[in-house]
This record gives C-alpha cells, sequence and structure tokens, in this order.
C-alpha cells in the first residue's frame, strides 16, 4: 500500500512539472492581403457572366464580400472586346455569348485590390458518331427493364483532353411542373470517372489518347422513354478546379494534408475556364 501511494505521489509530482513547464507561443501571423475572387465558366450556349467577389482571412468572422463596384472587361489578342454590366449582387453579365475554339483574355480591377487577370479558350465539341439504343433486361424480379446508350467519342491525338458526362430525362412534379431528372448512369467502357461535381462526371483521355472510343452507357431510365446524355468537353482549367474542389470536400478523411484548389486568376484567386456540350438523344422505339 505504501508502494503504492508512493508512485500516486509521483505522478503527481510529474504532472505539476510537466504543467508548469508550458509555454504560451504568440504566432505572429501576416496580415490578410484582400484579393479578387473571379469565378467564370464560358460555354457557348450560355451569356457571358463572372462572379466577383473579395477574399478573407480564414480567421474572418465576416460575411462573403460580393463586389459591386468592379470593372470587369473581355478581351481578346490584347484587343477589348467589352465590359461586363453589373446586374447584381457580384454579378456581371454582358448580352453576348463566347465563340468555340476562342481564346479570352478576363481583366477585373476594383479600388483597393490588384486588377486580376486570366486567360482561357473555349474548346469545340466532342467528335460524336453511331448513336445507338437497346434494352437491358431486368437483371432480377425487383428490377425493370433499363436504357443502353452506344455512341463513339473521337478523340483529338496527340494533346490533353478532358470530359464529363451526364444524363437526364424530362419529368413532373407531383404538382405538374415540369423538370429535368437526372438519370443514373453506369460505363463498361474503358474510361475511368475519375471524379464528379454534382450529377457531372468528369473524366480524361489518359487511357484512349487520340483513339475513336466505343462508349456504352447503361441508363437506369424506362428504354422506351427519352433520355438525353449530355456529354462536354472541358478546359483543362476547370477540370483541374473541379478535381481540387473534390479532394477537398470528399477527400480521404485520414489524410490530414492541405489540398489546395487549383487557381488560374493572376494576382487574384478563383477560376477562369470553359466547356462546349452537347446534348445526345437515346430512345428504344
Amino acid at each position: 500500500m505504501k508502494g503504492f501511494k508512493n508512485i500516486i505521489a509521483c505522478l503527481s509530482a510529474f504532472s505539476l512539472l510537466l504543467w508548469s513547464c508550458q509555454t504560451v507561443v504568440e504566432i505572429d501571423l501576416p496580415e490578410h492581403e484582400p484579393k479578387l475572387v473571379v469565378n467564370a465558366v464560358f460555354n457557348p450556349d450560355s451569356l457571358l457572366t463572372v462572379d466577383v467577389s473579395a477574399s478573407q482571412s480564414a480567421f474572418s468572422n465576416n460575411e462573403h464580400q460580393q463586389l459591386e463596384n468592379a470593372t470587369v472587361s473581355l478581351f481578346q489578342e490584347g484587343k477589348h472586346l467589352l465590359d461586363f454590366p453589373h446586374i447584381g449582387n457580384g454579378i456581371y453579365q454582358a448580352a453576348e455569348k463566347p465563340e468555340a475554339l476562342q481564346q479570352y483574355e478576363l481583366r477585373v480591377s476594383a479600388a483597393g485590390f490588384p486588377q486580376a487577370s486570366a486567360i482561357t479558350s473555349v474548346p469545340g465539341q466532342a467528335v460524336i458518331d453511331n448513336l445507338q439504343a437497346t434494352v437491358e433486361p431486368a437483371r432480377s424480379d425487383w428490377e425493370g427493364t433499363t436504357l443502353n446508350a452506344f455512341f463513339t467519342l473521337k478523340d483529338t491525338p496527340n494533346e490533353e483532353n478532358f470530359y464529363y458526362l451526364q444524363a437526364f430525362t424530362p419529368d413532373t412534379t407531383g404538382d405538374g411542373e415540369a423538370f429535368n431528372r437526372y438519370v443514373h448512369l453506369e460505363s463498361s467502357s474503358p474510361i475511368e470517372y475519375e471524379f464528379s461535381m454534382e450529377t457531372r462526371l468528369f473524366f480524361s483521355d489518359k487511357l484512349f489518347n487520340g483513339e475513336a472510343l466505343e462508349l456504352k452507357l447503361n441508363l437506369e431510365n424506362n428504354p422506351y422513354r427519352t433520355t438525353y446524355v449530355q456529354i462536354a468537353q472541358v478546359t483543362k482549367e476547370y477540370y483541374q478546379y473541379v478535381k481540387t474542389l473534390d479532394k477537398q470536400s470528399y477527400g480521404d478523411n485520414l489524410n490530414l494534408t492541405p489540398v489546395s484548389v487549383s487557381n488560374n486568376i493572376i494576382n487574384g484567386m478563383g477560376l477562369f475556364g470553359a466547356y462546349n456540350a452537347q446534348t445526345l438523344t437515346f430512345k428504344v422505339e
């Protein structure tokens, strides 16, 4: 019993020793320098739109600040094309649409911030051929038939190409309001869905560079109803941005290494990218 009391006394003394050795270290963090946050993803089917806000310190409790006094301009080969009118809440939108296979430079300035800029090119549409649709029989008593969609994707050789796929079908709510319902899709072709953003599944041509790829998609929808498959060619900037955003949001929880979201804005933060989408129609007659 005496030995046990001695152990308790030693542990107590050791705890007091550790407590007395604690040192408070004050870290002198650099003052946050605000930058413009610019987000714009162009595509030939939509009006030119840019979102502008201000960065803030990770330790700030202030609300996200959208900027309504910025000057947002578009250039091509150094020539000024247009200025974006502000339409509210930090959103700037022009009445024009971008053109495929064209390169654009975006410049954004606002009082108190260094001028931000970025360059991107709008890709062309993916080359698609040989569309077919067949019925996939039910695999069990509780599963219904689904739709198989076939088409050929002709990848451009000797360059990196990036794509996304998504599928939807027209539907109505209980109140009779029309909307596009997401359709789950699976592929048995040699492509690897690398990550996703909402309903868009992204992949690159690393497994089929320069080849004519025969794609087969199984779509979880009634094969006698119309199903739309959207395939888009995207810029590397857009692809990298979504990839790192996905890792930051849904990465391995055991990996404590911070993931920085990809950024191609010079003197700022955010994304200036583009995509070009086309919609394929599948239905078994």
